[in-house]
């Protein structure tokens, strides 16, 4: 990917494509740094909803990927 491209952990109501939009609203990222391959570890939100992973891409403002996921109240 061209820029400097980075996935950010988003929540789900976030609007999906544009990588000024999810900027403004992630909870954490990391920057890919040229990698192919590999993994990225990142914590859990702290609070119960939907997030999502999304990949970014900055030279173009576009989201290039994403993969949805949900945080539960643990049960006492």
């Amino acid at each position: 990917l061209p820029g400097n491209p980075w996935v950010g952990l988003i929540p789900s109501g976030i609007p999906h494509g544009s990588t000024a939009k999810n900027d403004q609203h992630d909870i954490t990222f990391q920057p890919v740094n040229g990698r192919a391959a590999g993994q990225m570890v990142f914590r859990a939100p702290n609070k119960a909803g939907r997030y999502g992973f999304r990949m970014n891409e900055t030279t173009n403002d576009k989201e290039v990927a994403h993969i949805s996921f949900t945080v539960k109240e643990e049960k006492k």
